[in-house]
């Protein structure tokens, strides 16, 4: 079952355990019973905006069939949301991922520059976890 339709006909019939995030992801929410997240992973539902997070929790019905709440998290949209009414064009936001072999970068928007040593006293890091992930906000 998919809600709305519409927006994630695509993903109907997709085998999630084909994916390592998403199985990752899946098998860990089971073993659990919480909420997960997927690392950042390609949304089938978006061809163009479509990096996103997964977030699954294991439910069980009343006829004791199993399967999980599903919630589709379009990463560009909740920083476009969270930013809306603010100049944007001269924030850099950089979200990253901390893994054990090192960081993935999650989002960047407007960082061309940012490495360069003038920008390091304006740089604010605030580190997010969040279930089994850690992310660090770079702005």
């Amino acid at each position: 079952y998919i809600y709305p339709y519409e927006e994630n006909k695509q993903a109907l019939g997709l085998n999630i355990f084909s994916d390592k995030e998403r199985k990752e992801a899946l098998l860990s929410s089971m073993e659990r019973n919480a909420f997960e997240t997927t690392s950042r992973i390609s949304l089938v539902q978006d061809h163009q905006n479509n990096f996103g997070l997964l977030f699954f929790y294991p439910i069980t019905s009343a006829r004791d069939r199993k399967g999980f709440a599903t919630a589709v998290v379009r990463i560009s949209t909740v920083i476009e949301k969270a930013l809306a009414g603010f100049e944007q064009d001269e924030i850099c936001i950089k979200i990253q991922e901390s893994k054990t072999n090192g960081e993935s970068i999650i989002f960047s928007k407007n960082c061309l520059n940012s490495d360069e040593k003038i920008f390091e006293e304006y740089t604010y890091f605030q580190n997010i976890p969040l279930t089994r992930h850690f992310y660090r906000n770079c702005r």
